[in-house]
């Protein structure tokens, strides 16, 4: 029987103290950072940098909760990088428009684009259980349109810091969505084209790069969080919460509880569930800290949008990308 541990902790705002204080609460119940970073360790920051947006708009993670990692990295004596492959536009100028660049340039902290996406996986990988369970047609699938950035060899300790959102097609965006961001440029788009609309291929291409990438911690984001609409676009509102953990399929069982969503309503958790990849059955999972938390009037989307993008939303999508990058070469 597969268990896991997921931390809770309230942080009802970003002010730099209490940020502080419910990150070292977080981390405390996994025995503190020191465990997860040692020093000298080249340790990747990989946020949620989907578009240029400001920090109040909900569209990314928020500087200050990549302020408060940076600080407690250094703390470890090793060496943060912030990266990220963004929807529209480079890392450098999403990271720009939200904040985070003025705090990687405080703290001398490199802010990477994504090398070109390769069958790599990471020295920790764990894909072992899907590949016994997929079926043979699924995985060669999954397997092809699964391919992440070769960056991901760059770094000794990889920690995910998604922001919680409502997504149109997903239901919502947290722990394990969040490294569909590891896969470089456009590509994105065209593995929306390319599953044809089908829910549990392109779940399942999610999974596998988690898989490939198993980041040895997740922190969300879920101080303001995103809501109606999403991953861009939607309302924000005030939820005072970080998740924290190290299976990210167990961190999105625990907000989905949290949010009064069974698991058979969103499609990861429903695949991930189906073919046995990490722990969904919320009786397994140990929840530490706030373990009565509770966002059960979070508004979702009213419908989803089917997952696959057409030809149209392809050009459309590929021509906001290259403006948005000829914009910040221009600026």
């Amino acid at each position: 029987m597969q268990t896991s541990k997921v931390a809770v902790v309230r942080c009802p705002e970003y002010s730099e103290k209490v940020l502080n204080e419910s990150l070292m609460r977080l981390f405390s119940f996994f025995d503190g950072p020191q465990s997860f970073i040692q020093p000298g360790q080249r340790v990747l920051l990989k946020p949620n940098l989907i578009i240029a947006a400001t920090a109040d708009s909900g569209a990314t993670t928020h500087p200050r909760v990549i302020e408060a990692l940076i600080k407690m990295v250094k703390q470890c004596n090793a060496h943060p990088y912030i990266g990220d492959s963004p929807a529209f536009g480079s890392a450098q100028g999403v990271a720009q428009a939200c904040g985070i660049r003025d705090v990687a340039l405080r703290y001398e902290v490199p802010i990477v684009e994504l090398r070109a996406n390769k069958n790599c996986y990471r020295q920790n990988s764990n894909t072992e259980i899907l590949d016994q369970n997929l079926t043979r047609i699924m995985k060669e699938k999954v397997k092809l349109l699964s391919t992440i950035s070769q960056s991901i060899h760059d770094y000794d300790v990889i920690i995910n810091v998604p922001k919680l959102k409502a997504h149109e097609q997903m239901v919502f965006t947290g722990a394990t969505k969040n490294i569909f961001g590891c896969v470089r440029g456009k590509v994105k788009a065209l593995r929306h084209f390319a599953v044809t609309n089908n829910m549990e291929l392109f779940s399942n291409i999610i999974l596998y790069m988690y898989s490939r990438v198993c980041p040895e911690f997740t922190v969300v984001d879920a101080i303001d969080v995103m809501e109606e609409k999403g991953p861009s676009g939607g309302s924000v509102r005030r939820r005072g919460l970080l998740f924290g953990g190290i299976d990210g399929i167990s961190i999105d069982t625990v907000i989905a509880h949290s949010l009064g969503v069974p698991i058979s309503e969103i499609p990861i958790l429903k695949y991930a569930q189906k073919y046995n990849y990490g722990v969904t059955n919320k009786d397994h999972i140990t929840v530490m800290g706030e373990s009565d938390a509770e966002m059960k009037d979070f508004k979702l989307p009213a419908e989803l949008a089917p997952i696959s993008f057409s030809t149209k939303t392809i050009i459309r999508s590929v021509t906001r990308h290259l403006f948005a990058l000829f914009t910040e070469k221009k600026a």
